[in-house]
C-alpha cells in the first residue's frame, strides 16, 4: 500500500529516485500499486537489466517478478554466468513470448551463451559483451556459422571485444541484418563479410591489433586476395559507414569499397593508419564526387 505522500510526488521525482534502484527492485516494490506507478515503470518492464544482479535479486525475479510481467518484456541485460538461469532452455519460448531483445555482457571463454545463438538469432536485436578481448577462430567460427546464416532473422547485432576472422567456407548470404557492429581482423574480411549482408544499413567496422599480426601479414592478404575482382554488390540499403583502425590498413582497398558500392551512403566516418599520404584532392575526385548523397563525413588518417 502507497502513503498519501508518496502517491502526491510527481513524476519527475519519480524519474529522479528510479536512477539509484535496480530495475528488479523498481519492479518488485511498484508493479501493480496502481495505474500511474504501472504507466511510470512501463519501460523497467519491457526492458529487464539483470546485469551485476546477485543471487538474491535472480531469485526475486525468476519467483517473484517473472511471473507477473512475462508478457511485458521485450528485452534483457543478463550476465553470461547467469544466462541459463534466466532462459531456461525448455521454458525459453513460454516465458518469453515477446522477447525481442538480448545483451550478454561479461562473456568469458566458453561461455554459456553458446547454447543460446539458435535461439537468439532469431530476435530483432542481439548484442554480445566478452569480459576480455577474444581473438580465437572456434569462437568466431560459432559466432559466423550461428548468426552470418541465411536463417537469421536479426535486425540489429552488435559484437564487442571480440573479433571475427569470417571463414569463406561458414559465412552465408543474410538478408535480415541491417545494423552490424563488428571487429575485423583485415580489409579482406570486410569485403567478404559486407558481399554477404545485402540489406545492411548500418556498419560500424573496427579492426583492433591483433596479438603476433604484424604490417607484412595484412600486406600477404592483400596479394593473396583479388580486391578487384571481390568487390561486393552494391549495398544500395548502406546509409552509414563506420571504419577504424589501430594499424595501417591499404586506403586504396578501402576506397575503392566505398566509391563503387555505397552510392546512397549519407555518412561516413574513416579513421586510420595509413602508410601513403592521402591529401584533399584525391579525397574530393576519388571519393567524394561519387558520393552524391553524402551529408557527413569525418575523417582521421595519421602515419604510423
Amino acid at each position: 500500500e502507497i502513503s498519501t505522500l508518496e502517491s502526491s510526488l510527481p513524476n519527475e521525482v519519480y524519474d529522479f529516485i528510479f536512477l539509484y534502484l535496480k530495475s528488479v527492485d523498481i519492479i518488485y516494490s511498484f508493479f501493480n500499486l496502481n495505474d500511474r506507478f504501472n504507466h511510470l515503470i512501463y519501460p523497467f518492464l519491457c526492458a529487464i537489466d539483470l546485469s551485476d544482479a546477485d543471487e538474491y535479486s535472480l531469485n526475486k525475479y525468476y519467483q517473484t517478478i517473472l511471473p507477473k510481467i512475462h508478457h511485458y518484456i521485450k528485452a534483457i541485460k543478463v550476465d553470461d554466468k547467469n544466462v541459463d538461469f534466466v532462459f531456461p532452455l525448455s521454458l525459453y519460448s513460454k516465458i518469453y513470448p515477446n522477447l525481442e531483445s538480448v545483451f550478454i555482457t561479461k562473456i568469458k571463454k566458453d561461455g554459456k551463451y553458446l547454447s543460446y545463438l539458435k535461439l537468439f538469432k532469431q530476435l530483432i536485436s542481439l548484442k554480445i559483451d566478452f569480459d576480455e578481448s577474444e581473438y580465437q577462430d572456434t569462437v568466431s567460427n560459432e559466432l559466423c556459422s550461428n548468426l552470418f546464416q541465411s536463417d537469421c532473422r536479426l535486425h540489429t547485432l552488435v559484437l564487442d571485444n571480440v573479433y571475427l576472422s569470417i571463414n569463406t567456407h561458414i559465412i552465408q548470404l543474410c538478408f535480415s541484418i541491417r545494423n552490424l557492429t563488428v571487429q575485423l581482423h583485415s580489409l579482406d574480411k570486410v569485403y567478404v563479410l559486407l558481399n554477404n549482408l545485402p540489406s545492411i544499413e548500418y556498419v560500424n567496422i573496427h579492426m583492433p591489433p591483433i596479438r603476433g599480426q604484424h604490417h607484412h601479414q595484412q600486406q600477404q592478404n592483400d596479394v593473396e586476395f583479388n580486391y578487384d575482382k571481390n568487390i561486393p554488390s552494391t549495398l544500395s540499403k548502406l546509409k552509414h559507414f563506420v571504419f577504424s583502425s589501430e594499424f595501417s590498413a591499404n586506403y586504396d582497398y578501402l576506397e575503392l569499397l566505398l566509391s563503387h558500392c555505397c552510392p546512397n551512403l549519407e555518412r561516413l566516418s574513416v579513421d586510420l593508419y595509413s602508410h601513403e599520404f592521402i591529401d584533399g584532392e584525391r579525397l574530393e575526385k576519388k571519393l567524394l564526387l561519387k558520393l552524391t548523397k553524402l551529408k557527413v563525413f569525418h575523417f582521421c588518417f595519421r602515419i604510423p
